[in-house]
């Protein structure tokens, strides 16, 4: 079924309409010959996209909406049918998000997300409905969330509405099927809106930031795309979000209870799926009282949970894998030493790297991708903080804050900074007035083209965007603003404050983005087109080797000495074989698995692999796999 055929000529009436899921929904549906009405409580936005639709004056309408007030849509409603004389879609797609424990949620603030969320949507569905009826034709489209199937900590309000509208509408469409009226709901996972920032918190404030889930999500646009080729198909219900990660939802929601069951059956949970998913499973874990494991970061709402898996006698385990795990391992292990001997510790660098062997390393950036492409440039994009003699030290560009590292037999390295790790101060039982540093090693030169094609905004997300005849070159030239392409090169380097023949420039050449060549996907964000170059000439060819590397660096005060002790673990892919990430990620989680079977970890909680009865036995038997850090002891004056 072409989808274009089916939404060509009817009226469709968006929430939610001024930005995100709602503005690519109306510029799809606008391109679609549709008729727009388009709602949200943002009428400057409104007014940008009903310009951006570029449809005839009365083939679009704006109508100001604020969901809370529900009493208000039947005269909204009459008013839009007296315009147009009838709704054929209804999308119900504005709404809020929450973040913040149920207990420090006030009451008003559960009224304002259902109001909101659910009330909103319900009232200007009645309002419609009528209408429909007599006609007996239309079809509703609410965007509920993965969040109306399966609760997720720190936002009780926001899934609290998203499951009552899986009741209404699921209820709704059980008594109008047979009158011609079809209720579809959509429930993506993380899109890349601004739902995060605009989230209230406990006492109704905004968040205010962004959700590494959320950035990491579908775009609004993939988003619209795919909830009109539902719409298209009739269907009731569909799940949308990104590859394997969909299963556990899809599981527990067409298959009621399996997830649960095979969780129930299960001695243990080795969680491997993406880091959003994480929570609904350690959810199931905790009703049925079994021991979890992840090698991922540990997120705020995991660790929320850390006392309802302490009450339960349970263990979840995070960040059990290579960076982070056997950095946090490597240093744990250095640091109780330090304490054994009565020593303090003062400063602690860590880095972890996944980069090409010697052998392997074939390109001018000096990098090939052993992980997630499209994960490496969401990392990018993020902020970093460490602290220097206890102090934050703030770092918003990664790339503009590096310096070098001699790495003992090994060589010397670019170091960037690897996220926040302030945190990690209380978890390794350091002094407050320390020194911590987690860092990322590349070779030389990497940073500053990182850097530089920040500069020139290819590492930005923004909003979707056709692609259609344009060019490499063509997108560049429209980043610097010029005119034409012709010089390009010249022009970039000018704009960026290079010499032409810099380094920089050169792997920019190479990389492609001062060609003409069509650009080879159809739509998406920037950083999409360079994922797509640099994936084609990033990647690692048959029988080469990566090589991972895991450093600490600790500076140790005595009562009669001071120390450096550093200890370095280097171990390279097998050929034709599994890379050396793959096995660093997957044999401490393995190895952490077996000790939890047999009983042998003592703590309980959410937790890291910092107690020395994880730690000893992972690194002891690591070494069995080749996976030894080396250590070295240097006297400071």
């Amino acid at each position: 079924m072409k989808t274009d055929n089916v939404f060509k000529g009817k009226v469709a009436w968006i929430t939610g309409a001024s930005s995100g899921i709602g503005e690519a929904l109306a510029l799809r549906l606008g391109g679609m010959g549709a008729r727009l009405i388009l709602s949200s409580n943002e009428p400057e936005d409104l007014e940008r996209v009903r310009r951006a639709c570029g449809l005839p004056d009365n083939d679009i309408l704006t109508v100001e909406m604020d969901l809370t007030r529900a009493e208000e849509m039947p005269a909204l409603a009459a008013a839009v049918l007296e315009r147009f004389g009838q709704v054929d879609y209804l999308f119900n797609n504005g709404g809020i998000s929450q973040r913040s424990l149920a207990q420090d949620t006030s009451l008003e603030v559960d009224r304002k997300v259902m109001e909101i969320d659910y009330f909103g949507h319900i009232g200007l569905t009645k309002a419609v409905l009528p209408s429909m009826l007599r006609r007996q034709s239309g079809h509703i489209v609410v965007t509920t969330s993965v969040s109306g199937i399966l609760g997720v900590p720190l936002r009780s309000a926001y899934c609290a509405a998203k499951h009552a509208l899986h009741g209404f509408f699921d209820a709704l469409r059980a008594e109008v099927w047979q009158e011609g009226i079809r209720v579809t709901l959509i429930c993506p996972d993380a899109v890349q809106t601004r739902i995060s920032t605009q989230a209230v918190t406990g006492d109704g404030n905004k968040w205010g930031k962004k959700d590494k889930m959320i950035e990491a999500g579908i775009t609004p646009e993939d988003c619209a795309a795919q909830t009109l080729a539902a719409v298209a198909r009739g269907k009731d219900q569909v799940v949308l979000g990104k590859g394997k990660g969909r299963v556990g939802v899809l599981a527990n929601r067409f298959f009621p209870g399996l997830v649960s069951r095979m969780i129930r059956k299960a001695d243990l949970v080795v969680c491997l799926i993406p880091r959003n998913y994480h929570i609904p499973v350690a959810e199931l874990c905790i009703k049925h009282r079994k021991n979890m494991i992840t090698t991922d970061f540990e997120t705020p709402e995991m660790r929320a949970l850390d006392e309802r898996v302490r009450s339960s006698d349970l263990i979840i385990l995070n960040e059990i894998g290579e960076d982070p795990g056997l950095d946090h391992m490597g240093a744990m292990e250095a640091i109780d030493a330090v304490k054994a001997e009565g020593g303090r510790v003062t400063s602690l660098a860590s880095y972890g790297s996944g980069i090409p062997s010697r052998e392997a390393n074939t390109n001018p950036f000096g990098y090939k991708f052993s992980w997630s492409p499209h994960g490496l440039i969401m990392s990018a994009k993020m902020p970093a903080a460490y602290l220097r003699n206890g102090e934050t030290v703030e770092v918003p560009q990664i790339f503009d804050h590096h310096w070098l590292v001699d790495v003992e037999g090994l060589g010397t390295f670019e170091a960037y900074p690897n996220r926040d790790c302030r945190g990690y101060v209380e978890k390794f039982g350091l002094d407050p007035g320390v020194s911590i540093y987690r860092g990322l090693f590349r070779y030389m030169g990497y940073c500053n083209t990182m850097f530089n094609l920040k500069k020139l905004g290819l590492l930005e997300t923004g909003e979707p965007e056709s692609f259609a005849g344009k060019t490499n070159a063509g997108l560049v030239a429209e980043l610097i603003g010029a005119d034409t392409t012709a010089n390009l090169k010249q022009q970039v380097a000018d704009r960026l404050g290079l010499k032409l023949n810099d380094d920089v420039m050169e792997r920019l050449d190479w990389l492609g983005l001062f060609r003409e060549d069509a650009i080879a996907i159809e739509r998406g964000i920037k950083s999409d087109v360079l994922v797509d170059l640099m994936v084609k000439k990033l990647s690692y060819r048959a029988g080469e080797r990566d090589w991972i590397i895991v450093h600490n660096e600790v500076i140790a005060e005595f009562p009669d000495r001071r120390e450096k002790r550093c200890a370095t673990m280097a171990v390279e892919g097998i050929p034709h074989g599994d890379t050396a990430m793959s096995r660093a990620v997957a044999l401490p989680a393995a190895i952490a698995a077996r000790l939890l079977l047999e009983g042998r970890v003592s703590a309980r909680g959410v937790i890291m692999p910092t107690e020395q009865d994880i730690y000893e036995p992972v690194l002891a038997e690591m070494k069995t796999f080749g996976f030894e850090f080396l250590k070295r002891v240097a006297p400071l004056s």
